[in-house]
């Protein structure tokens, strides 16, 4: 699998992992959602995860495309994000899998270490996008948040 600035095998492997600790902390531990919210969880998580996913798709589109034409992604999510595939991963599928499986370790273990994963990662590829788009770059990166988007600001054009 080709890994464009680290949206590859690792990622998932670290995901999956991460999920299957917090499945395996559920079983030994039992701290599921309360009885009484029981369907709630399953409805919200489900919208979460078709939301990221959907922004997941759209931002991979839109960084294949930039790939392909030598071009610094700056559109749609990226006007929001400079990560906007790993922000809809963090904040909105891996959430949601854990409000559908009603599983408090996952909302918190896998968050925790999409997160670690993130910061440990996030570093080397933005010295490999200023080494390709120098001031073009650094221009985006002071008007685009990291992860989030930087409130007062409006998104690039």
């Amino acid at each position: 699998m080709r890994d464009y600035f680290g949206i590859g095998g690792g990622l998932a492997a670290v995901t999956l992992a991460g999920m299957a600790a917090a499945v395996g902390l559920e079983a030994a531990y039992g701290h599921g959602f309360p009885p009484v919210l029981a369907v709630m969880p399953a409805v919200a998580g489900t919208l979460m995860i078709g939301a990221g996913l959907a922004l997941n798709a759209l931002a991979a589109r839109q960084m294949i495309r930039a790939v392909q034409q030598e071009t610094l992604a700056t559109a749609g999510p990226f006007a929001w994000s400079r990560n906007p595939m790993y922000a809809s991963f963090i904040f909105l599928t891996v959430p949601g899998a854990a409000l559908v499986l009603r599983n408090w370790f996952m909302l918190v273990l896998v968050s925790a270490v999409m997160l670690a994963w993130f910061y440990a990662r996030v570093g080397r590829e933005e010295q490999k996008l200023t080494a390709m788009f120098g001031g073009e770059y650094r221009a985006y990166q002071a008007r685009v948040g990291r992860l989030l988007p930087r409130l007062g600001r409006r998104p690039m054009r």
